[in-house]
């Protein structure tokens, strides 16, 4: 696993994270900018793979006033969605 701060990837091959680790404290990359907020919905994580398929899943991605939603229906990529409406 690796720590990003608010950001933790786990199932990686270590050689993988240790590139992202060393990318991110050589450039100073941060993968998520001041201010960003993301919210899994309906979940604690986001599942990435490696399975082919994986369960349908959405993040709500806001800054300041500014939302957008990506999703996936666990079949393809995520892609930006209508937000769901609010009960």
């Amino acid at each position: 696993m690796a720590d990003f701060g608010r950001v933790k990837l786990e199932g990686l091959p270590t050689w993988l994270l240790w590139a992202l680790a060393a990318l991110a404290a050589w450039s100073g990359m941060s993968f998520l900018a001041p201010g960003v907020q993301a919210q899994v919905v309906g979940a604690t994580a986001l599942t990435l793979g490696p399975e082919a398929t994986i369960a349908p899943q959405r993040v709500v991605l806001s800054l300041g006033q500014q939302r957008i939603v990506l999703a996936t229906d666990g079949l393809g990529p995520f892609t930006v969605a209508e937000e769901a409406p609010r009960s």
